[in-house]
């Protein structure tokens, strides 16, 4: 390894000891440095081919990274052959990630490729990460401004009294020139032609002869045809009192004139008593 690439892999783990404590037992020992570098983790073997990317700090640079890893994985595409697919599977992503790991991709053996950490693969643990990702939810946030944009200082409010600014007179002058509301009735009025005195009383005639039914003349209409109702009912009730009542008073007499018949014949007992004697 070369003295220039050492000591930016070295100082590269010192400098993360001193933010993660998990490194610095790594970073106590002078023979450990880093091997990945940058958001995307690009091997330390690519120093041979692009040195200029690690002894400049473009991993630093996101953008940079960012372009560098698509690169490394068209890259891959193009070693298994699918650089022609406009659009990869989740099984397919994982493929491009065990190209891009190992240099190729069996598809007999799937996902069960690459480095085997006792319970996993490479492959499978890939395709796990990647539907985990798929089902996280986040809540909305506020989209960050480009690192060469900066936001403008809010102005600072003034402390103390506001003065007020005096309205014009131009505007007052203005606001007396209106015309009153008795001007616009005058010219409202004489904008409409009047009707003919003959026409108002024919048509105020015309209203007072059609006299609407109010609630008084409806009810005396209803109590007019109820007392009609009534009379036949009425009558009906004499008639049929007048029949029952003949028989009554006939029954009464004959039952009088029986009761003094018997008591005609009947003699009172003192004058039986003084006949014997």
């Amino acid at each position: 390894m070369s003295e220039r690439k050492l000591r930016i892999a070295r100082q590269g783990l010192v400098d993360m000891a001193a933010y993660i404590p998990d490194y610095r037992g790594a970073a106590a020992r002078p023979d450990k440095f880093c091997h990945g570098f940058g958001i995307f983790q690009l091997d330390l073997q690519f120093f041979k081919t692009d040195p200029d990317y690690f002894l400049s700090h473009r991993y630093a640079d996101f953008d940079a990274a960012l372009a560098r890893c698509v690169g490394e994985l068209k890259a891959a595409l193009r070693r298994i052959g699918w650089q022609g697919k406009t659009s990869l599977g989740d099984a397919e992503m994982a493929g491009v990630a065990i190209a891009y790991n190992t240099g190729r991709y069996n598809p007999a053996k799937g996902l069960k490729q690459c480095y085997f950490d006792g319970a996993k693969y490479y492959g499978e643990n890939f395709f796990d990460y990647l539907q985990l990702a798929k089902g996280a939810r986040f809540p909305a946030a506020e989209a960050a401004p480009s690192r060469g944009g900066r936001a403008l200082p809010t102005p600072a409010k003034a402390k103390g009294k506001t003065t007020k600014v005096a309205k014009p007179k131009a505007a007052k002058a203005a606001k007396k020139a209106k015309p009153s509301t008795a001007g616009k009735k005058a010219t409202k009025a004489a904008a409409k032609p009047r009707k003919p005195v003959t026409i108002a009383r024919k048509a105020k005639a015309a209203k007072s002869a059609k006299v609407p039914k109010t609630s008084k003349t409806l009810k005396t209409a209803k109590s007019t045809k109820s007392a009609k109702a009534a009379k036949p009912v009425a009558s009906a009730k004499k008639a049929k009192a007048a029949k029952t009542a003949k028989p009554r008073a006939a029954a009464k007499t004959a039952k009088k004139t029986a009761a003094k018949k018997v008591a005609a014949k009947k003699v009172p007992a003192k004058k039986v008593v003084a006949k014997r004697r």
